[in-house]
């Protein structure tokens, strides 16, 4: 199988964890203000990186496919809770199925599974949701995916004056902040490429405040 080549979970980044568990929340039906905060987010993202260190990225996201497409012992209805416990049930299904195929003495040759396709209108619309809830600028579900997107549609017209309003939006913060936390500020806005990552955010939360 070719999910078996792919690295460790221990191993990937918890943007591409982030990836997979927003196709699947998608996928899955998950919608407004039933979708995961970021801490539960962060904390499922944690956990599948220990608990199921050793397992290969492809194979986390084949359970999910699996389970969509409703292929495994565990229901897959997800009744607008998608959580740890959700997670964790998914999980020990696909390790069921797993020992299965591998234990089998003349396994077939397994069909290949087409992914589920996840469309850009869909990627908006679950970021923006959750953007909703918190308008924070710097934490935006998907942010990067979401500036391509609305890059590519041409929403993305003054990049220059986003600039500016991000590097005043985080020199607003220096009055809550400590002195460390300002040299630290000092030394993210003389750095290029965080500038420009944060200028990305930015453009997509402008873009979000527009909706609303």
């Amino acid at each position: 199988m070719e999910a078996k080549k792919t690295q460790r979970l221990a191993d990937s980044s918890t943007k591409d964890i982030f990836d997979i568990l927003t196709k699947a929340m998608i996928l899955l039906g998950i919608k407004g203000d039933r979708l995961p905060s970021e801490f539960e987010m962060d904390y499922m993202a944690k956990m599948v990186k220990v608990d199921y260190a050793n397992l290969p990225i492809g194979e986390f996201e084949l359970a999910f496919d699996l389970m969509i497409k409703d292929k495994l012992d565990e229901n897959p209805e997800t009744y607008q809770n998608f959580s740890a416990l959700y997670l964790s049930r998914l999980m020990s299904s696909y390790a069921r199925w797993a020992y299965k195929y591998q234990s089998e003495i003349k396994p077939e040759q397994p069909k290949k599974l087409d992914a589920p396709k996840v469309d850009d209108d869909e990627i908006l619309k679950t970021s923006f949701e959750i953007y909703k809830r918190n308008k924070d600028w710097e934490h935006i579900f998907n942010g990067l995916r979401c500036f391509n997107i609305i890059h590519k549609r041409g929403h993305v017209t003054d990049f220059e004056g986003t600039l500016k309003r991000t590097e005043e939006a985080i020199r607003r913060q220096y009055q809550y902040a400590s002195h460390k936390e300002r040299k630290e500020m000092n030394r993210l806005l003389e750095d290029d490429e965080h500038m420009e990552l944060a200028c990305r955010r930015m453009a997509v939360a402008e873009y979000f405040n527009k909706l609303i």
